[in-house]
């Protein structure tokens, strides 16, 4: 019973809760025994323990797969040796004789298979005989601080007197590896490259730009939308396109929304969750509109925000959480999960943890690819550091601070609603006027709940 003693107290060192079935619930003594089962062996979570010149590996699986050990080893790079038994038993000892002192206890580095991943409560066997401890599947991530997740090291268990095994995908690990081995990176959606060349023409005008914008439905809405709204202090109200760009947003604000909403667009989000597309458009909506309206305030500077920049760099700012998404589905179904069930969970420190990389960096890494504004690239990249000085700090402090902001709308990836003091002087503003400002933003509930019903669409 080494193995169910080992994650018990895994469970208990990290404070994850679990719930104890009892043999009248699970109506079977064993998950591989042969009969009827109360719980279908693909939601069973199996285990082996290996040793490797780094340490310990925990890999975890589902009781109706084998390990494939071949393809942990070639994925992971590394020589596995499996703990016997005994060994195995003064691990899970030692793990459960003090769990309060990480110190004192050995580390283990986890590895779940995705395909445990599929169902929203999983099942460990217990050290009791017919008993069961039932967890979420997202808090399998939560086993140790250093767990890899997204990855396909075990086969389904042929069918009894089959001589055939079963063929498994590749092995999927180290998402930053992966990322780097990308060949093709999605390509430039039509609309965003045929604006981008308008946005870095210096002899571009208002009368392309316009002709743009009223070939697309949805984007013309938007700029009238915008144009109509409280945010940008117009008495009366705009009837035509021409004069929501000539009168009221201008060229610079125009493109610039354009640009961010025609991008974003062509990437898809689930509905549902903390990281979903709904909250993902109310998050990214209110920042933009905060980000605009904030930097008209910032005093002047050697070099003042512009407010149309502001507004697309914080449109965009999370766009890695689509980049996520589309091209790594497993990560980003793991990481969602994760997030949904820990809300005051600092997303980045996840990511990290889980992926090895951050949506940040993913995001940025594409719209570099994209030919992006380097202040847009900038903000994408550094958007969660308070510390950051570096080129364009002025436009990460007023996304971060709408980050900030956020978080007490309980809409934000930040984890704090802390405002920073140095942020605040740096930009010449007062705590009242940025939570006045964002407060005047979420009144706006008509505009916000309209737009995203368009680019949720």
């Amino acid at each position: 019973m080494s193995m169910p003693r080992l994650l018990r107290s895994l469970l208990n060192r990290e404070s994850i809760h679990f719930e104890v079935l009892g043999e009248s619930e699970v109506e079977t003594i064993h998950p591989l025994d042969s009969g009827v089962r109360a719980v279908p062996l693909n939601r069973m979570v199996d285990g082996a323990l290996f040793r490797h010149a780094g340490g310990l590996l925990l890999a975890l699986y589902p009781a109706s797969h084998q390990l494939q050990l071949e393809q942990l080893q070639n994925a992971l790079h590394r020589k596995l040796n499996y703990v016997a038994s005994d060994a195995l038993d003064r691990l899970a000892g030692s793990v459960a004789d003090d769990p309060a002192s990480p110190k004192q206890a050995p580390t283990f580095q986890v590895i779940v298979d995705e395909q445990l991943g599929c169902h929203d409560g999983v099942f460990l066997p217990a050290e009791q005989s017919g008993h069961l401890l039932r967890i979420r599947a997202e808090d399998l991530g939560l086993l140790g601080e250093n767990v890899l997740l997204g990855s396909s090291f075990s086969a389904l268990r042929p069918p009894s007197g089959s001589d055939h095994p079963s063929s498994t995908p590749a092995p999927k690990l180290d998402l930053r590896a992966r990322v780097a081995r990308i060949k093709r990176l999605p390509a430039v959606p039509h609309k965003t490259a045929e604006l981008l060349r308008l946005y870095s023409d210096p002899n571009g005008t208002i009368d392309q730009l316009a002709a743009f914008v009223s070939a697309d439905p949805i984007l013309a809405a938007q700029v009238m939308r915008h144009a109509n709204s409280a945010l940008f202090g117009l008495s009366g109200s705009v009837n035509t396109l021409e004069d929501a760009i000539f009168r009221v947003l201008g060229f610079d604000t125009v493109i610039n929304l354009a640009l961010g909403v025609v991008t974003a667009r062509c990437f898809m989000l689930p509905q549902p969750g903390r990281l979903g597309a709904h909250n993902f458009w109310t998050q990214a909506v209110m920042s933009a509109s905060f980000a605009h309206k904030l930097a008209r305030l910032v005093p002047g500077q050697p070099a003042a925000p512009r407010p149309g920049t502001a507004y697309l760099a914080a449109l965009l700012h999370n766009i890695g959480y689509l980049v996520l998404a589309q091209l790594f589905r497993t990560e980003y179904f793991w990481l969602s999960k994760l997030v949904d069930a820990k809300p005051r969970i600092e997303v980045p420190k996840v990511e990290r943890r889980l992926l090895g990389i951050t949506h940040s960096e993913l995001g940025a890494w594409l719209m570099e690819a994209w030919n992006m504004p380097e202040e847009v690239v900038t903000v994408i990249r550094e958007h969660h550091d308070a510390r950051y000085h570096g080129r364009h700090a002025t436009y990460v402090q007023l996304v971060l601070l709408a980050d900030r902001l956020l978080a007490s709308y309980a809409i934000s990836d930040s984890g704090t609603d802390e405002l920073p003091d140095a942020i605040l002087q740096r930009l010449g503003i007062s705590d009242e006027q940025v939570i006045e400002l964002m407060a005047l933003v979420a009144e706006d509930k008509a505009s916000i709940a309209a737009t995203i019903r368009q680019l949720t669409a």
